[in-house]
């Protein structure tokens, strides 16, 4: 039997924050904070916004998402509620790169 520590996979997450978008192609520069050992699964939309605010020491009115290895112009999503949050994870775990052990 495989010890819990390999049966676990949590998503890997990149916040990017105080940034700006610059276009041709669309891209954000800004800072980037990575996140491999939580279970974002376990959280709503209310959670995981209060946890990125509490880790960047800010607020947030608006988050979105976009998968590894996508075009962020032809794939951004806006999280506006718990359904669009359910969407960003089960797109994480659909997303073999994006998972780490």
């Amino acid at each position: 039997m495989a010890s819990d520590s390999k049966q676990r996979k949590y998503l890997t997450v990149y916040i990017h924050y105080n940034g700006l978008f610059a276009p041709k192609p669309l891209v954000y520069l800004n800072v980037v904070v990575s996140i491999c050992d939580v279970d974002f699964g376990a959280m709503d939309l209310k959670e995981f916004v209060l946890f990125i605010a509490k880790l960047n020491e800010g607020s947030y009115d608006n988050v979105y998402y976009c998968t590894t290895n996508k075009p962020l112009a032809e794939f951004i999503r806006r999280i506006e509620n718990d359904a669009d949050y359910f969407e960003f994870i089960e797109t994480g775990y659909s997303d073999e790169v994006g998972l780490c052990t």
